[in-house]
């Protein structure tokens, strides 16, 4: 694991005169962090827009135009400003969880999701579990979080794509022709799948054969 951000709900104040979407903006997307660009962190909040969003609001009777009362807490995202960093937080349990899950669908880059009552607790004990495996994880929460420490993940992969000692070389196979290329292709993506092979390129190590028909 090289990297952790946690999200957090976010919720309006009711003043009794703004109306959900107007406490939205004054609340939340006055935020200098939140914008529509990589430079920002946080995303804004497009309440009439998100589905999520607008069924929460229906489950407290409420709606983008509806005025909460003085004092009322509302919840506008159960998930959102997933941007703080908490990777020093992690505790080990969840860090092997999170690493079987990803080769547990063959991968070995993911972003992981989960949820749990506490991720600084030992996983015995609480409710948690893994929601979701990304096979193209976001960076941005991580090299630029809201809050705390960026981390290098983009180095990290490089470095795990391309290990020290690795010229940085990408084979490729080429097959041409007429008569069942599909095949034949198959038949060479499972060869290069072999123990020693390189993955879905061509072999990184010895290849076992055949031995010769005599």
């Amino acid at each position: 694991m090289v990297a952790a951000a946690r999200g957090e709900t976010a919720w309006v104040l009711g003043d009794g005169r703004q109306s959900v979407a107007q406490l939205v903006e004054a609340q939340l997307n006055n935020d200098p962090r939140r914008g529509e660009t990589e430079d920002h962190p946080l995303g804004r909040i497009e309440v009439r827009e998100d589905g999520s969003i607008l069924a929460d609001l229906e489950r407290q009777g409420l709606a983008p135009d509806a005025v909460p009362a003085a004092g009322q807490r509302v919840l506008i995202q159960r998930n959102g400003n997933v941007a703080n960093d908490c990777t020093d937080e992690v505790h080990p349990d969840f860090a092997r969880v999170a690493s079987l899950a990803v080769r547990t669908v063959g991968l070995d880059i993911a972003g992981v999701d989960l949820v749990a009552q506490d991720i600084a607790r030992p996983l015995a004990g609480q409710a948690a579990a893994v929601v979701e495996v990304n096979a193209g994880p976001g960076l941005l929460a991580h090299l630029k979080p809201a809050v705390g420490s960026p981390r290098p993940v983009g180095k990290a992969i490089v470095d795990h794509l391309f290990p020290p000692g690795d010229d940085g070389r990408i084979p490729i196979v080429g097959i041409a022709g007429s008569g069942d290329t599909s095949r034949i292709a198959r038949l060479t993506a499972g060869c290069c799948s072999w123990p020693g092979a390189g993955g879905p390129g061509l072999p990184r190590g010895p290849v076992p054969r055949q031995p010769p028909r005599r």
